[in-house]
């Protein structure tokens, strides 16, 4: 009831609600409920943070996953291993990608010490916490290890059947990163293309979706690194006007 009732027809300055003031107005309708139990409670902010970093608003999302956390530890309880994974893989994503490289891996530990509790369904979840771990090798300029890890959670994935998977495809995304940061161009156009291809074939007719956007631009700009801009240019053009179409004219993409 909490994100059903959020209302999508309340105006937002001169235009419509966009999707982030829809979950801003359902955390509104979440923090007023006090007659949530924990675990629900928990699930809803879970969720909400997920949405708001798919969304690129991670500033929101941040307060979001800590709230969530600090619910469970008002009832540790409630802090199955799944849950704990998701806030802190959330919280990690959400702190790197506003630049803070130290929180992002302090969330990301805490993530990694509840992984040995998943059980084998949640190898989906798994394989997000080490692609998540490869971005902050990333940062850190550890660009063979990244590359090694990130062979080995795309290989495990196509083992396990999961080759046609948005784990998969962002995988891949951050692989064509880490080649074209060692340098090797056509093994980055390669694996950016299967990442593009990929993010198409999930959300087809969807050119909005933020994976695919994130998806558009990371190919065209390995493309024109490479000298094609030919083909570069309208992907990007089309990343660009859908980025303003989904988050606004202020999008940060």
């Amino acid at each position: 009831a909490i994100f059903r009732e959020a209302d999508p027809y309340i105006a937002a300055g001169d235009g419509p609600m966009l999707a982030r003031d829809l979950l801003q107005q359902a955390r509104v309708r979440l923090q007023a409920d006090s007659a949530l139990d924990t675990g629900t409670r928990v699930e809803l902010l879970t969720l909400l943070g997920e949405s708001l970093v798919q969304l690129q608003d991670n500033t929101s999302a941040v307060p979001v996953f800590e709230e969530g956390l600090r619910w469970l530890a008002k009832e540790p309880s409630r802090a199955d291993a799944r849950t704990v994974v998701r806030l802190n893989l959330g919280l990690s994503q959400a702190h790197v990608y506003l630049g803070d490289a130290a929180a992002g891996q302090r969330a990301l530990d805490s993530a990694l010490t509840a992984l040995p509790g998943l059980g084998p369904a949640h190898s989906k979840l798994k394989s997000n916490v080490q692609t998540q771990e490869t971005v902050l090798l990333l940062r850190s300029g550890k660009l063979a290890e990244s590359i090694d890890r990130l062979q080995g959670v795309i290989a495990a994935l196509r083992e396990g059947g999961l080759s046609s998977t948005a784990e998969t495809a962002a995988a891949l995304q951050l692989l064509a990163t880490a080649y074209r940061d060692d340098k090797r161009p056509y093994e980055s156009l390669t694996t950016a293309r299967q990442a593009w291809e990929l993010w198409a074939r999930l959300y087809p007719n969807r050119p909005t979706h933020p994976s695919r956007i994130d998806a558009s631009m990371t190919y065209g700009r390995t493309l024109a690194a490479n000298g094609d801009f030919a083909a570069a240019l309208p992907i990007l053009t089309e990343a660009t006007e859908s980025a303003t179409q989904r988050f606004g004219p202020e999008s940060l993409m």
